[in-house]
């Protein structure tokens, strides 16, 4: 596999992801800054186990498309990263896990929709960055689109779960003040 020349050609989708990656995490504090004078503490700390997972999924797609971009990195230091940061988000999930438990305790709102959100879907998709990370190790060229697909899925993750998180917080802002959400 001639690294550098395919690499080169991904340039270009790297650094639109990590710049739509970077604008959307911003986005992100402007949504959550409003948000947070609009909720009570009990929907803030219900909150957080959702703001956590989307603000994450756009800082993973931040960070490959940085790493992507550096060029002397070699196919398997890129792979070892990748790797690296599939263990790292898949022991993560636990919190979350955690997280979005206790949200349910305490609201009793979660849905399936948001275990899969939040949980399963993560979860194939670290597993799939394990893969990926090992297609670069191995220097298969396929792994260049595997990870194409993971930023994509990554971005759609966020935006999905920020426009519930969005759906959720006006839901419960709503209902911390006796008002029937419309």
């Amino acid at each position: 596999m001639n690294f550098p020349a395919l690499a080169q050609t991904w340039a270009n989708f790297y650094l639109l992801t990590g710049e739509a990656a970077a604008t959307l995490s911003g986005l992100m504090f402007v949504a959550v800054t409003f948000g947070a004078s609009l909720a009570s503490q009990g929907a803030l700390s219900s909150a957080r186990s959702f703001i956590d997972p989307i603000l994450s999924h756009f800082v993973q797609v931040l960070l490959v498309s940085c790493l992507f971009i550096v060029p002397t990195l070699t196919p398997t230091a890129l792979g070892y990263c990748l790797v690296g940061m599939a263990a790292f988000r898949s022991a993560r999930l636990i919190t979350i896990f955690k997280h979005v438990r206790q949200a349910h305790r305490q609201a009793g709102d979660v849905d399936v929709s948001d275990w899969l959100i939040n949980l399963g879907v993560p979860a194939s998709a670290y597993l799939g960055l394990f893969a990926i990370g090992t297609g670069f190790i191995l220097e298969r060229p396929a792994a260049f689109n595997g990870l194409a697909i993971y930023c994509g899925l990554m971005l759609t993750l966020g935006i999905v779960g920020a426009w519930e998180l969005l759906l959720w917080m006006v839901t419960r802002v709503h209902a911390d003040r006796g008002e029937p959400s419309k």
